[in-house]
């Protein structure tokens, strides 16, 4: 087995650890067990669900889709880590725009593409994470 890069380890367990705890949170939502806010507005659960739930739920599954495929050593992991973070981006977008009083800011559209871009290079680019997904495919190929 390849040995993973530090960051990829860490990445495994912080994915799992925030989706699993923006899953829980999405569905405690609706018994009010916590005061929400978006855009600096409070709001009671069963509104936060309905305005942001959505994209909320959706970036909670791809976290512990990519955590999950991370911690096993799977070589569809990349991919999934990639679109985990691309979905952060598109909450976050969706957050700030479909919120009461919200909308996009450039520089805001800015930084979470510029954080997509730079995990694509080094999940795909990087020495570490290139070796490692290349080592992992040799094996899979192989039937180890």
């Amino acid at each position: 087995m390849p040995t993973k890069p530090r960051l990829l380890q860490i990445a495994s367990l912080l994915l799992l650890g925030l989706g699993g705890g923006f899953a829980v949170g999405l569905l405690l939502a609706p018994f009010d067990f916590h005061i929400y806010s978006v855009n600096n507005q409070t709001m009671g659960g069963r509104q936060f669900a309905d305005t942001v739930g959505l994209p909320i739920g959706l970036m909670s599954v791809t976290f512990c889709i990519a955590g999950w495929g991370l911690l096993r050593n799977r070589t569809w992991a990349r991919r999934a880590s990639l679109v985990a973070v691309a979905c952060l981006g598109f909450t976050s977008s969706w957050v700030t725009a479909i919120a009461p009083g919200g909308h996009i800011l450039a520089p805001h559209l800015v930084a979470t593409r510029l954080f997509v871009g730079i995990a694509a290079w080094y999940l795909y680019f990087a020495r570490g994470p290139k070796a490692y997904f290349a080592a992992l495919a040799d094996a899979e190929r192989s039937g180890a």
